[in-house]
């Protein structure tokens, strides 16, 4: 996609920031609209001097403010939201942020007739899963109030698309890692918070036996994936899953780090109490999105590991510090 307005909500947080780049590159005027909750401004430092970035602080709870950002927009790619632990810990707060931010942002998409609401969704909508690996087909029945307001937030744009005649795709990612990823308090995902651990030469945390598996995506996997459907107009009005399609188990994934980082695995991890809830399988089908774009994730886990590891190791803050930000029972 060439030459658009394209605003990115959430676009100083993980997956935003990671996508601007790719954008600005291709001469598109960009707006960031983020209230910098979990976005940074850091993640933007490299990019502040591009004259076709905008940086607009805004909260999508706020109509007027989601307005003024979205005046001229072309193209809207909805990022914005709250996460897993923070909906434990205040469902309210996430259901206000991605339900009602989102309805938001639709109604001044349709106000600027925009060519395309790009929303970006999550697997969590699924819930637990009848069947593996979950497809688009499977009925969204999400126990998560995450997964709960992330299914409202699709049916809604579907709505929008259908009654307005917006133009709507919806992409569902699987858990994601890599540079830029969260690692603070409540925000934080389980492999940059041992990533963490492990520079700091303490034991990485599993809760559980780590049996429990996820479907891990590279954020640069899941970059490509939403520039190929932004240049997809055939796709429109369509739901895509996108993840790498393997099963990792959590101790998998703490063994790997740990032989990274020159420790022994045996002495390297510490099991603690399951965490409440925890789903025992997460793997999805992104066979639809590979028949239709023709590609599927190619990063290998270990050389995604080995990324992420490279770009905590730049960040300007020493070990000790980045661990005190980490919270070890994130969604109390």
């Amino acid at each position: 996609m060439k030459n658009k307005r394209i605003v990115v909500t959430g676009g100083a947080g993980f997956v935003g920031s990671n996508l601007l780049p790719h954008l600005l590159r291709e001469n598109n005027r960009v707006v960031v609209f983020d209230n910098f909750s979990n976005g940074k401004m850091e993640n933007l430092v490299d990019l502040k001097g591009d004259p076709n970035l905008q940086i607009v602080k805004g909260d999508a709870r706020n109509a007027d403010e989601v307005k003024h950002a979205f005046q001229g927009a072309q193209v809207i790619i909805h990022l914005c939201c709250q996460g897993v632990r923070q909906a434990i810990k205040d469902p309210q707060y996430v259901n206000d942020v991605i339900v009602g931010g989102t309805l938001n942002c639709l109604e001044a998409a349709v106000e600027n007739k925009v060519e395309l609401f790009f929303n970006v969704s999550s697997v969590a909508v699924y819930g637990k899963a009848k069947y593996f690996p979950v497809d688009e087909e499977h009925s969204m029945s999400p126990v998560s109030a995450y997964g709960i307001a992330k299914a409202a937030q699709d049916l809604y744009v579907r709505n929008y698309g259908f009654f307005r005649d917006l133009p709507w795709l919806t992409l569902r990612f699987t858990a994601m890692y890599g540079p830029h990823s969260h690692w603070e308090s409540y925000s934080g995902e389980v492999i940059p918070r041992m990533v963490i651990r492990a520079m700091n030469r303490q034991p990485l945390l599993v809760f559980g036996e780590g049996t429990q598996t996820r479907d891990f995506l590279y954020v640069g996997d899941a970059v490509k994936a939403i520039l190929a459907l932004l240049d997809a107009p055939q796709c429109q009005g369509e739901i895509f899953n996108y993840g790498s399609k393997t099963e990792t188990s959590i101790i998998e994934i703490a063994e790997t780090i740990c032989r990274q980082f020159g420790m022994q695995p045996a002495s390297g991890i510490q099991k603690l109490p399951m965490r409440p809830g925890d789903s025992a399988r997460v793997v999805c089908d992104h066979t639809k999105f590979k028949n239709r774009l023709g590609f599927s994730p190619g990063t290998a886990m270990d050389d995604g590991l080995r990324s992420t590891i490279e770009w905590f190791a730049t960040l300007p803050y020493p070990p000790e510090k980045l661990l005190a930000d980490v919270t070890v029972k994130n969604w109390q």
